[in-house]
């Protein structure tokens, strides 16, 4: 039931964020527009659950509002000659909900189909995506506490075998069932461990403090003993790879945007008038450590 809890969820809104390093000021005047973007946002798994696709309009970059749902749309999803309605989900406007127990299998191509009423009259927007093999056969995670000079960080290391095919994949972390803002998920290539026999390859890092606890998500705690730690891994394409890595470019406190080479809007694969995000098909793997002596500096697994 938890692995079931934790893998129905549903990606965050994407938020521009902009570190303001610069020495000096920039006075951007953009002219504002009343189009307003469908954004699209799902990853349908081969994990049998109820899964979801969210939709939202966008909001203008320099407003503060949050971005409206879109309701009464007819959203679909067809397997070869199988089609599965996705139910808007009575309680919250925006989410479409497949039946319980829908799940995605390995090299099926999916297509996605989103009919909505507009004022200028039906609009159809379509996608396919194709499940892609999962090239990483997961063995254990475990951690270690990383002295720096941030005092709460911690290094999650990964053991198993990549396959000699070029895989890529998309890491988020959960702590005791609460799952990291997606936002922040991690997208990494096998290129330095293609083909390998993976020992403790240091795949994600976990800056855990009480205050991001309190003020972002209970999956921010500092670690302590007993609690459970996992990473959700899920097998990616190469172009939702290069969508998700320029996602996380832009959303990156560490850019900047005068001076880089950040598209408006990010390259989807969705099609229509006035429509953003992705469709995503992925495999996914849950795997899980349990804290003994949340500050020891080594990994012990397989020792």
């Amino acid at each position: 039931m938890v692995m079931k809890r934790v893998l129905n969820i549903v990606l965050s809104v994407f938020l521009f964020c902009i570190m303001p390093s610069c020495t000096e000021d920039y006075n951007l005047e953009l002219d504002e527009t009343d189009v307003r973007y469908l954004c699209v946002q799902t990853i349908l798994t081969d994990f049998p659950s109820t899964q979801v696709i969210s939709l939202t309009e966008s909001v203008h970059y320099k407003g503060k509002e949050i971005p409206p749902a879109v309701s009464g749309a007819r959203v679909s999803v067809t397997d070869g000659g199988s089609v599965v309605e996705f139910e808007e989900d009575p309680d919250t406007p925006g989410i479409y909900k497949s039946p319980d127990g829908f799940a995605c299998q390995n090299g099926h191509r999916y297509d996605l189909r989103i009919e909505r009423n507009t004022e200028e009259g039906l609009c159809v927007y379509e996608s396919s995506s194709t499940m892609p093999a999962f090239g990483f056969d997961i063995e254990a995670i475990d951690y270690k506490y990383s002295p720096s000079l941030m005092d709460s960080l911690w290094t999650i290391g990964i053991w198993g075998t990549d396959s000699p095919n070029e895989d890529y994949y998309l890491v988020n972390s959960v702590v005791n069932g609460n799952v990291h803002p997606f936002r922040g998920a991690t997208s990494v290539s096998d290129f330095y461990f293609n083909g390998a026999t993976v020992k403790g390859y240091p795949i994600s890092m976990m800056n855990q403090t009480w205050e991001r606890a309190k003020e972002v998500s209970p999956s921010f705690k500092p670690f302590e003993t007993g609690d459970v730690v996992s990473l959700m891994v899920y097998g990616m394409d190469e172009k939702f790879y290069d969508y998700w890595s320029a996602f996380s470019s832009q959303s990156s406190s560490m850019t900047i945007p005068i001076i880089g080479t950040h598209p408006a809007n990010l390259e989807g694969n969705i099609s229509g008038k006035n429509v953003v995000g992705y469709f995503a098909v992925c495999p996914v793997r849950l795997v899980s450590v349990l804290v003994d002596d949340p500050y020891r500096t080594e990994f012990i697994y397989g020792k």
